[in-house]
């Protein structure tokens, strides 16, 4: 059985200060005890610790297209991965990008899905929102909201959320459009 550090909000303070976009959304730097490394120019690597956290990831995904083959859970490593193509809002409308983005959820104690067929593999999803609902602080439910209803429930212990992008990216056929 693996210890992990007791969650304090000492260290939840620093450990959110490890990632943060710069103004111009030009590039994401990590900062790590003093060192600094930039990554690609345009790529994003966001953590969520919380739920306004939360909020800003799931703004960044919303859009995601993903199949269902590329939504997996590892229940021994309480881990949830999404791979997921996702559209670019931060690039602004006119650039019409998408990138090959992972999405990790840890501390993950269940995961239940809602109105997909799980026999689909080849099912697509287009993921709208993340949505946070506490329980016993500071754990609580993870609602992955989907066009068409579907929806996955991740129950965690607590919010640990990273997006990642890849090298991948490409021109999208289209922006994304939602009907009132």
């Amino acid at each position: 059985m693996t210890h992990r550090a007791q969650q304090t909000p000492e260290n939840l303070a620093f450990r959110r200060d490890l990632f943060y976009l710069n103004r111009e959304n030009t590039d994401v730097r990590e900062i790590r005890r003093g060192r600094e490394t930039v990554m690609a120019s345009n790529r994003r690597k966001l953590v969520a610790l919380d739920a306004e956290d939360l909020a800003v990831v799931s703004a960044h995904c919303q859009d995601a297209v993903l199949k269902l083959r590329d939504a997996r859970f590892f229940p021994s490593e309480r881990r949830f991965v999404l791979e997921l193509n996702r559209f670019a809002w931060e690039e602004g409308e006119r650039q019409k990008e998408r990138r090959k983005s992972v999405l990790h959820f840890e501390r993950v104690e269940r995961a239940s899905t809602q109105g997909i067929n799980q026999r689909d593999r080849e099912q697509v999803l287009s993921l709208l929102a993340m949505l946070y609902t506490p329980s016993e602080s500071p754990a609580g439910a993870i609602d992955l909201v989907f066009s068409g209803d579907f929806q996955i429930r991740l129950s965690v212990e607590c919010i640990e959320v990273q997006l990642t992008d890849m090298d991948a990216s490409w021109e999208a056929s289209s922006v994304p459009v939602h009907k009132d």
